[in-house]
């Protein structure tokens, strides 16, 4: 498949109060967004995926409201109304086992995304305590790894579902700001995200049918550090 999309924003920001620049400009978007997912069936009940997609992740909404929220006086978050859209290219090959009472999806990946949106969490003036946290756009993030999904119904009245994500990251990035040090003289700070490591993240949804109008639901999630 093939998707075209074209986006026109238009800013035109200007707070009085407050020692922020002008911003009146317009963004005009115009991109291809091709797509192609192949499958093929090994033997009955059991396929081979192959997929490819680039997609277009928009900030969140929130993320670019651009007044500070003061409920942390300490801890101050402010949006980014000049926030843009990051890109990502995903690459999947999969493989989709299904028998009478479960079924079993496990999936290689690798993503690229550029233009990620990061927090960057900074001191505008070193003299007072008060760390700022904006979103931003900045380098590229891959991430590859092992995607297993399954749904298993073991009884009648119990349906399982869950997930298990293995992965690797890299980031790349450093976000440069303007700043004052703590005797008041202007300066240019930075915040580096290059890295890299492993983390995992799983999730378990049990469901339980007591009767034919009532049922209960578990849910439980875990993320590793990252």
């Amino acid at each position: 498949g093939l998707r075209e999309e074209i986006s026109i924003v238009k800013i035109d920001y200007n707070n009085l109060s407050t020692t922020d620049l002008p911003i009146n400009k317009t963004k005009n978007y115009n991109n291809l967004f091709p797509s192609v997912f192949l499958s093929y069936e090994v033997s009955k009940d059991n396929q081979i995926l192959l997929n490819y997609s680039k997609r277009i992740d928009r900030p969140r909404s929130f993320f670019m409201v651009p007044f500070p929220n003061y409920s942390n006086s300490q801890n101050i978050f402010a949006g980014n109304i000049d926030l843009n859209p990051s890109y990502v290219d995903s690459y999947e090959v999969g493989y989709s086992i299904q028998r009478k009472k479960i079924t079993i999806n496990p999936t290689l990946y690798f993503r690229h995304a550029v233009d990620d949106t990061k927090m960057l969490v900074y001191r505008p003036d070193e003299r007072e305590n008060v760390f700022y946290t904006k979103p931003i756009n900045l380098g590229s993030d891959d991430r590859y790894g092992l995607d297993l999904n399954f749904t298993y119904d073991p009884f009648s009245w119990l349906k399982l579902m869950g997930s298990l994500d293995l992965f690797g990251y890299k980031t790349e990035g450093i976000a440069y700001y303007d700043a004052k040090d703590g005797l008041g003289n202007n300066k240019i700070g930075s915040m580096d995200f290059t890295g890299d490591g492993f983390s995992t993240r799983a999730r378990l949804n049990s469901t339980f049918k007591l009767d034919k109008t009532f049922s209960v639901q578990l849910q439980g999630f875990y993320r590793g550090a990252q």
